[in-house]
């Protein structure tokens, strides 16, 4: 495994890691991201791009496969809440795999990864830390996705529309120091 990350000013980076595990696949991520700010705004654009694809003797799946994913993400923030929206386009040859847990999509939510073969997916999110408000310690978020188009690569035929709704809310006590008595 091998990565690099090039920070090209203060709002702009890019990074690409690879990882090979002999006879049984390769997988290339990397991403673009940018922030700027317009006031008390904060909008953060990025993209990504995985290709992964089986090596030498196929031990994973006994065959050939190759993969990629394409992903995009708008993000913009202003005081203490965060809009989050992405897309998601998945190559038509197979999945994408995750040996080592962790999809790298800004699709991924909590039990889906939306990572089938052809699966477009559309994800928006809203996050909100409720200090301003004066509930210290409270925040949480709520994300909604939908994936669809997706099919069974041995079949080619077409899979059901799947979506998720995930909400969290988050509550961090103030820390208390222990005393022995």
């Amino acid at each position: 495994m091998l990565g690099i990350r090039f920070d090209i000013d203060d709002r702009i980076w890019a990074g690409v890691i690879g990882s090979v595990v002999p006879n049984v696949m390769s997988t290339v991520y990397s991403e673009l991201a940018t922030t700027w700010n317009v006031g008390e705004w904060v909008f953060r654009f990025g993209a990504q791009f995985t290709d992964q694809r089986s090596v030498g003797d196929h031990l994973l799946t006994g065959k050939r496969f190759d993969t990629q994913s394409t992903d995009l993400r708008i993000v913009a923030s202003f005081r203490n809440a965060v809009l989050t929206t992405a897309f998601t386009q998945n190559g038509h040859g197979a999945r994408i795999r995750s040996p080592f847990r962790g999809i790298p999509s800004f699709s991924s939510l909590m039990l889906s990864d939306f990572n089938l073969a052809n699966q477009k997916t559309f994800k928006v999110g809203l996050a909100y830390d409720a200090e301003r408000i004066g509930l210290v310690g409270l925040s949480g978020f709520i994300s909604y996705a939908r994936g669809y188009n997706a099919e069974d690569v041995s079949t080619g035929r077409s899979l059901r529309d799947n979506e998720e709704l995930d909400l969290t809310l988050d509550l961090r006590l103030p820390r208390a120091e222990l005393h022995r008595t």
